[in-house]
């Protein structure tokens, strides 16, 4: 297995929210966590998250109720006088067009991989606006405090509101 310096960034992250809920008039919500961003989009919109963001028991309990990374393809190639070097990023999985990135890739043991070319899997989750952000909301209340100061809406009114649509949508699921 593969570990990257490569990171989500807002144009990488905006590139899939765009493929999957529609190009133009997007914006976005800032979030103070790195990987974590929320777009809306003109056809729909929701939060991108890194997968590298979560813990391995938060991914537990993600796969507890069906959410599964999506995976933005990497592109590496090396010579054996250089690093990895990222070569270009697929978004077949989000309907978008691939660009060159800088990145680099090491193995485990921080040496060079000793391969010429190949593609390796980056996980992304992603939790639309309709119910599914409620799932993240209800898991990372750090999250949660950060949607609760951008929305005009009295602290309990909107605890309450995450609490019912992931138990009407998300738990729902999970019978």
């Amino acid at each position: 297995m593969l570990v990257s310096d490569f990171k989500l960034t807002h144009p990488i992250a905006r590139n899939i929210a765009e493929g999957m809920w529609g190009r133009g008039g997007t914006s976005s919500t800032h979030y103070p966590f790195p990987g974590i961003f929320y777009f809306s989009c003109s056809g729909h919109g929701g939060y991108i998250v890194d997968g590298m963001f979560f813990s391995p028991q938060e991914i537990e309990f993600l796969a507890k109720y069906g959410f599964y990374p999506e995976h933005l393809y990497l592109r590496y190639v090396t010579s054996l006088k250089s690093p990895v070097e990222l070569a270009g990023i697929s978004y077949s999985n989000f309907s978008c067009y691939a660009k060159s990135l800088p990145a680099k890739f090491y193995s485990k043991n921080q040496s060079f991989i000793d391969v010429r070319w190949g593609w390796v899997y980056y996980p992304i989750y992603l939790f639309e606006e309709d119910c599914d952000w409620a799932m993240l909301e209800m898991m990372r209340p750090d999250i949660l405090a950060v949607s609760l100061a951008n929305h005009n809406m009295l602290n309990d009114e909107y605890s309450q509101m995450v609490f019912n649509t992931f138990n009407r949508w998300i738990v729902r699921r999970d019978q």
